[in-house]
């Protein structure tokens, strides 16, 4: 019942965010925009404090301190479970997630977008063009350039090379951010109305930061980021893999 409980939690506050965002519409930028992130930090901290509380979850941060000197960052991090991004955003804000048009569109997740600035990521040209300018202003982006959750079975997906054009075109750093998920739950191809196995214990950590080498192309780039991902990806992201497969 706590477990039901959370996920309605969960989606109202979504739909708190989408219709106060149907009586100011249009995109937010500036300063609107900055409080729109904090807004929605607050609300993370509410939600997940929440199931913390009550032992459904389990969070643990580190390093997340040296996030607060990133201006004009790309933020790459591997997406294991549902709530990756709002764990993110919980203690960093500062940033334009970028998003698939089907979660822009959703119900529950328009709102968070429309007000935070967040970018599609399937516009072609048009996604470079917004994430440079972003970029060239200051604003970090957090990129999953897995596209979608890691898939099961898979310790990482094929590596999408939006974020690498990005950070090449405009000489950005990249910061890796690594996310391990115990348990199945959360992940791809799992309902959140099946029982779970609680708590959930989720640990966010800082990796390393990459910069792109003279003449590096944005497909190299992006091999030697997803590299680091695959080699410090351990054995207990493999046996969490193996357990799940079973």
């Amino acid at each position: 019942l706590l477990q039901l409980a959370g996920v309605a939690d969960f989606f109202l506050r979504g739909f708190f965010f989408t219709t106060r965002n149907a009586v100011r519409p249009g995109n937010r930028a500036g300063g609107a925009c900055s409080a729109a992130r904090a807004s929605l930090a607050e609300q993370c901290e509410r939600h997940f404090g929440w199931l913390e509380r009550r032992g459904l979850l389990e969070v643990s941060y580190e390093g997340f301190q040296e996030l607060q000197k990133l201006r004009g960052a790309v933020l790459v991090s591997n997406h294991p479970g549902l709530f990756d991004a709002l764990l993110i955003y919980r203690r960093f804000p500062r940033a334009a997630c970028v998003m698939r048009s089907g979660l822009r569109n959703n119900l529950c997740f328009r709102g968070y977008a429309r007000e935070c600035g967040f970018l599609p990521n399937d516009s072609g040209r048009g996604f470079l063009d917004a994430a440079e300018s972003a970029l060239l202003s200051g604003d970090n982006l957090l990129i999953f350039p897995e596209g979608t959750r890691t898939q099961p079975g898979q310790v990482l997906n094929p590596f999408l090379r939006g974020f690498a054009h990005a950070a090449v075109r405009v000489r950005a750093p990249v910061q890796t951010l690594l996310i391990r998920q115990e348990g199945d739950y959360l992940r791809k191809g799992t309902s959140l109305l099946a029982p779970a196995r609680l708590p959930v214990r989720i640990h966010l950590s800082l990796g390393e930061e990459f910069f792109a080498r003279p003449a590096e192309k944005a497909s190299e780039f992006c091999g030697r980021v997803r590299a680091w991902f695959l080699d410090h990806l351990g054995e207990q992201d493999r046996a969490t893999v193996l357990s799940a497969r079973r």
